[in-house]
C-alpha cells in the first residue's frame, strides 16, 4: 500500500501553499552538504579564524585584496552562490527567480572551476583549490633566496618545517577541501553525498525552461483579493461546473429556498483540479503572482481549495441559474435565498413588479393590472406564495401535532374512546391538509376544553 504524501501547507499572503517539487532530490542533498560542510572545523583545515568549511566558501571573496586579480569581481565567488542557494532552501517556498537561479548556478559553478590554475594570470581566479599565497625559500644560512608562489593552502613543508604538521600533497595541487566541496563526483570527507556542483548539475534539469515544470502546487484560499468578484471565479472551469450542478440538485434546495449552510460547508470540502487555462485566474486569486515576475511561485497549481466563509456564493448560484435560463430551483419552485437582501428572489410576481417599477404606480393598481392583462401569471404567483407560505409554517405545524399528539396520548383516560378516536382522526387531518391547519386546530381544541374541561398546557 503506497502512503499518502506528506504535505506542507506554507502560509503565502494570507493563504496555504503545498509546493511539489518536481525534483525534490536538490533541497535534500543541498542541507546534507551543508551540514557536512558545517561540520569540518577550522583546525581539520588546518587554517585558523576561520569556524568552519561552510564559513570558508561563504566568506570566500568577500574580503579581496586590492591588487589581486579577483578585485574587479568581489563578491562574486562561492559566497554569492551559496547566499541564494540558501535562501530558497530556507525560505521553504521557491519563487521563479530562484528556479531561474539555480540553472545557472551549475553553469556559473562549471565555469568557475580550474578558474585560477594559472598563477599570475588575468580574469577572475574563482576555484578555491588555486588560493594564492607566496612562500619565502630561504639559503641555509637564512638568508631570502627568493619567492615561490603557493596555490591551494600556506601549510607546505617549507612553510612548517621538519616534523611540522603540513598540509597532504593534494590539497596543493588543485584539490584542497574547499574545491572538494564544490567539485567531487563523489563523498569524501569534505563533500558529502557529493560536491555541490554536480548536486546544482542534476537539479537545474528541465527547471528553468518552464517555470511551470518546477513544482506542482495545492492552494487553500483563506483571503480573497480585493476586486476578485463572481465573473473571476467563472473563468477557473471547474469552479463554473460545479455551480452548473447546484442549480440542478435538489439537495441544496428545499421549497425553492437555496440551503446556503448547506451549500458553504459543501463548497469548502472541494478540491477544484486547475487546468492550463485556469492558470493566470487562480494565480491572481491565490495571490502567486504571474508568470514571469521573478517573485512570483515557480509551478503550476495544481489544485485548490477554498476555505474562506466570505465567498460569493449567491451571485454565483444566480449566474448559474441564469445560465440555464431559468428562475426555478431544482425541485421546481421559484428559486430564493433569504441570507441576503440584494440576493436573487424569484417568488415575487415579474407582472406586478413591471407595472410598479416601470409606471410608478401603487400595489393595488398594480395588482389590478396584473390580474387583467397577465391572469395566468398572476395565478401562478398566487399559487408559489401560498405554496411557500405554508413550506414556512411546516416547522411549527408539525410541531404543535407532536406536541399534542403526545399530551393526548398521556391524556387518553381523560377521554371515551369515541372522543379519543375522534381528537387523533383532527390531528391527522391536520397533517395531511396544511392549508386548513388552522381549522383543525380550532376545532381540536374546542373538542379537548368541551370534553376533558380543559386544553393541552402547550396551547396556553
Amino acid at each position: 500500500m503506497v502512503k499518502d504524501e506528506k504535505k506542507n501547507f506554507v502560509p503565502h499572503k494570507g493563504n496555504k501553499v503545498n509546493q511539489k517539487l518536481k525534483n525534490p532530490k536538490f533541497v535534500e542533498e543541498f542541507n546534507e552538504w551543508r551540514s557536512n560542510c558545517q561540520s569540518v572545523s577550522g583546525s581539520d583545515l588546518k587554517v585558523k579564524n576561520v569556524p568552519n568549511l561552510y564559513a570558508f566558501l561563504k566568506n570566500h571573496f568577500t574580503k579581496v585584496r586590492t591588487n589581486s586579480r579577483n578585485a574587479p569581481f568581489a563578491g562574486e565567488g562561492a559566497n554569492e552562490l551559496l547566499t541564494i542557494i540558501e535562501r530558497g532552501v530556507d525560505d521553504d517556498l521557491f519563487t521563479i527567480e530562484f528556479a531561474k537561479i539555480v540553472e545557472q548556478l551549475a553553469t556559473v559553478l562549471a565555469d568557475y572551476k580550474d578558474t585560477g590554475s594559472d598563477a599570475g594570470g588575468k580574469g577572475i581566479a574563482a576555484d578555491p583549490a588555486f588560493i594564492l599565497f607566496t612562500e619565502k625559500v630561504t639559503g641555509r644560512a637564512g638568508q631570502k633566496l627568493r619567492d615561490k608562489t603557493v596555490q591551494g593552502h600556506y601549510r607546505t613543508k617549507t612553510y612548517v618545517g621538519d616534523g611540522g604538521d603540513a598540509v597532504p600533497d593534494e590539497w596543493l595541487s588543485g584539490n584542497n577541501p574547499p574545491h572538494q566541496a564544490l567539485y567531487s563526483e563523489s563523498a569524501s570527507e569534505f563533500a558529502k553525498p557529493r560536491g555541490l556542483y554536480h548536486i546544482m548539475k542534476d537539479a537545474a534539469k528541465g527547471m528553468g525552461k518552464d517555470a511551470q515544470n518546477f513544482s506542482d502546487m495545492e492552494v487553500e484560499v483563506e483571503r480573497i483579493p480585493e476586486g476578485f468578484d463572481a465573473s473571476d471565479f467563472e473563468e477557473i472551469s471547474s469552479i463554473e461546473k460545479y455551480f452548473d450542478k447546484v442549480v440542478r440538485n435538489e439537495a441544496f434546495w428545499k421549497g425553492g429556498r437555496l440551503i446556503l449552510s448547506k451549500l458553504r460547508r459543501d463548497f469548502q470540502n472541494q478540491t477544484f483540479i486547475m487546468s492550463n487555462r485556469d492558470q493566470t485566474t487562480v494565480r491572481e486569486l491565490a495571490n502567486l503572482g504571474k508568470v514571469g515576475e521573478n517573485d512570483a511561485l515557480a509551478g503550476k497549481v495544481e489544485s485548490v481549495k477554498l476555505t474562506a466563509t466570505a465567498l460569493p456564493l449567491i451571485t454565483l448560484v444566480d449566474r448559474a441559474l441564469k445560465r440555464k435560463n431559468t428562475n426555478k430551483a431544482p425541485d421546481g419552485y421559484r428559486a430564493w435565498q433569504s441570507e441576503r437582501k440584494t440576493g436573487f428572489d424569484y417568488r415575487k410576481t415579474e407582472v406586478i413588479s413591471m407595472w410598479k417599477d416601470v409606471l410608478k404606480i401603487d400595489m393595488e393598481e398594480a395588482n389590478f393590472l396584473g390580474q387583467k392583462y397577465a391572469p395566468q401569471d398572476m395565478a401562478e404567483a398566487k399559487e408559489r406564495m401560498k405554496r411557500d407560505k405554508l413550506n414556512q409554517s411546516a416547522p411549527k405545524r408539525v410541531a404543535w401535532i407532536n406536541k399534542n399528539r403526545k399530551w393526548l396520548n398521556d391524556n387518553a383516560s381523560k377521554f371515551s374512546e369515541k372522543v379519543l378516536a375522534t381528537l387523533n382522526a383532527t390531528l391527522d387531518a391536520a397533517s395531511s391538509d396544511p392549508e386548513n391547519f388552522s381549522n383543525y386546530r380550532v376545532s381540536f381544541n374546542s373538542l379537548v376544553k368541551m370534553t376533558a374541561g380543559g386544553k393541552p398546557n402547550q396551547l396556553r
